[in-house]
């Protein structure tokens, strides 16, 4: 196996540092807050959306079934934003 001149072996190094630097950051960021939007039980993925939209301005509303044939409405959005 050849060896890598040192300078080039400090380089890859210090890029690995700063890519796993650069990725911790962007980990932290992510936190994902949620919140569940009241309904009847039936959810329309349309509704969902305009209802989450309209408490949280970044906000992505989704349907996700809660119990056998009920479903629920949560709104999920970047706590830092």
């Amino acid at each position: 196996m050849p060896q890598l001149p040192c300078d080039r072996l400090l380089s890859v190094i210090l890029l690995l540092f700063v890519s796993v630097a650069l990725m911790v950051h962007h980990g932290l960021a992510q936190e994902m807050c949620h919140e569940v939007i009241p309904g009847n039980g039936d959810c329309n993925v349309t509704t969902c959306q305009a209802r989450c939209s309209s408490l949280i301005q970044l906000g992505t509303g989704v349907c996700t079934q809660a119990f056998t044939n009920r479903f629920i409405c949560i709104c999920n959005w970047e706590c830092s934003s």
